[in-house]
């Protein structure tokens, strides 16, 4: 596991959450001294969107149960910044029964921080 997973992953405040809806959802709080604000941006640190796409990734793989392999990310939205210390609420749900693909929504109380959809595969799935 990378470093980065390990810090999402130690960044979480619930376990895995099933949903009444089918969906999967955790709360995660990322913290000043996390890995992923390195850099992005000095002195006004936010989570980039490629954490954000991997804290999601995270979520469905502990769902899952294995590694997933990210092999595209549709229909990307970014409309809020989420700086250290906010709770962000993950929830993510698969689009159709047995795929690996996952639309998935970031939240900060009641307002959507981000949306997407991400396509995955095991290992030996090719497509």
């Amino acid at each position: 596991m990378n470093e980065m997973k390990k810090a999402i992953m130690a960044a979480a405040l619930t376990p895995l959450e099933h949903t009444d809806d089918g969906a999967v959802a955790c709360d995660y709080r990322f913290d000043e001294g996390f890995p992923g604000f390195s850099g992005h941006f000095p002195g006004y640190p936010i989570v980039p969107a490629i954490v954000q796409i991997m804290t999601a990734r995270a979520l469905i793989e502990d769902c899952h149960g294995a590694p997933l392999r990210l092999l595209a990310v549709e229909g990307a939205k970014f409309m809020m910044q989420l700086r250290p210390g906010e709770e962000i609420r993950v929830t993510c749900r698969q689009k159709e029964e047995h795929s690996l693909v996952y639309r998935a929504l970031l939240s900060v109380g009641m307002d959507t921080a981000a949306s997407f959809v991400l396509c995955l595969a095991t290992d030996g799935e090719v497509k």
